[in-house]
């Protein structure tokens, strides 16, 4: 005798359980898995960000944009789209107005952020790095150059820390690398300047440490910390007792 079709022995074997059960109500068919739903995804609130408006609004948008951090809330970006603008327009009520160029955007929305304690895609250890070791001498250009390099470094040897490059060493790592890319720094500006000093202090073939010591003042006062460290060490490195009575 033939085996029934196994659709056949499935459909006798319902009608037997619902003559046995009928309390149990119909079975039902065999049914394969349904793949599994995806939990669904939050939805971005984009009806809370409010562009901005006014002189140059889609560049400051655009702006803002390619400098802040992705983890950014709704209230930071709103922050830096309306603060950008308040400066753009500030710029721009003065009257001989001159269009923002994308570099220099970009830099008023890093600017702004900061000011505005807003994050940026940028470390505060590279932005630190970066305004302590670039030259005062810098375009705008270079700097926004020179805080997108030091980050990509950062990135690439395993961020800030002992699994790539610890805090206290990234500012003379930042000086090597900017120095590198031909973007002027501190150092090199202390380096070009530490001769001047000694040849102050030369007078009819002897040394004038008074004299020295004076141009050495004047060359440090009102510069940052980083640039009396260089200029301190570039002169001691062509003179070990050139400014023993500093």
């Amino acid at each position: 005798m033939k085996a029934s079709p196994p659709a056949r022995r499935d459909g006798h074997e319902r009608n037997l359980q619902q003559r046995l059960f009928p309390e149990s109500g119909p079975v039902p068919a065999a049914r394969t898995a349904a793949p599994p739903v995806e939990p669904a995804k939050p939805q971005q609130q984009a009806e809370d960000v409010v562009p901005p408006t006014g002189t140059q609004h889609e560049d400051v948008q655009a702006a803002v944009d390619a400098t802040i951090s992705p983890d950014a809330t709704v209230d930071e970006r709103n922050t830096a789209y309306r603060e950008t603008q308040a400066y753009v327009e500030r710029c721009a009520s003065g009257g001989d107005f001159v269009r923002i160029d994308d570099t220099s955007m970009k830099s008023i929305a890093l600017y702004t952020m900061r000011n505005e304690n807003v994050p940026s895609k940028y470390r505060p250890e590279v932005l630190e790095a970066v305004d302590r070791e670039i030259s005062p001498q810098a375009s705008t250009e270079q700097r926004m150059q020179a805080y997108e390099q030091i980050q990509q470094y950062v990135d690439a040897v395993g961020g800030i820390g002992d699994a790539g490059i610890v805090a206290e060493a990234l500012p003379g790592r930042t000086a090597d690398l900017l120095g590198e890319a031909h973007i002027p720094t501190v150092k090199q500006d202390a380096q070009n300047d530490a001769q001047g000093i000694l040849d102050v202090g030369k007078r009819d073939g002897e040394d004038d440490y008074g004299a020295r010591r004076d141009a050495f003042a004047d060359a440090v006062r009102g510069e940052s910390e980083a640039y009396r460290e260089y200029l301190t060490a570039a002169v001691l490195e062509r003179d070990a007792g050139a400014v023993k009575s500093c």
